[in-house]
């Protein structure tokens, strides 16, 4: 969990809202975004609805999906049925507290089995005074 949180704070601060990458330098955020997706650890980022706009390479290479498969809400379905319900239950009051989620749930892989994974969530202030 500590590797996922810190990969998670490094992205967030230098890519989505640091005045370090006040420009959005192409270069810049191309090497910052390598760096997330060979990090050995499974990281998303999400809007301050809950709308998950990015999966790095080693999700989706878990997942077998594109991005285009995940984002959204369409994560859910990777989530073994029986766990859907709770942990987006639990995603959305997350949401609405600002406060950290950890859950576990059972998420289908490339091979069709399933392996439980804890879930965390961390908000994470941007400059403009939102999340």
């Amino acid at each position: 969990m500590t590797r996922f949180l810190l990969a998670t704070w490094l992205y967030e601060l230098f890519v989505a809202q640091s005045g370090f990458v006040n420009d959005r330098s192409t270069a810049t955020e191309n090497v910052l975004r390598r760096a997330v997706d060979t990090t050995p650890a499974f990281i998303h980022t999400a809007r301050s609805d809950g709308y998950l706009d990015y999966f790095n390479r080693g999700w989706l290479d878990f997942l077998g999906k594109s991005l285009e498969d995940v984002c959204g809400w369409r994560w859910t379905e990777s989530v073994h049925p029986e766990d859907v319900t709770e942990l987006v239950q639990k995603w959305h009051a997350a949401l609405a507290s600002g406060e950290p989620l950890e859950v576990e749930s059972r998420v289908r892989r490339a091979d069709g089995s399933y392996r439980a994974l804890c879930t965390g969530r961390c908000r994470f202030v941007m400059n403009t005074g939102t999340s």
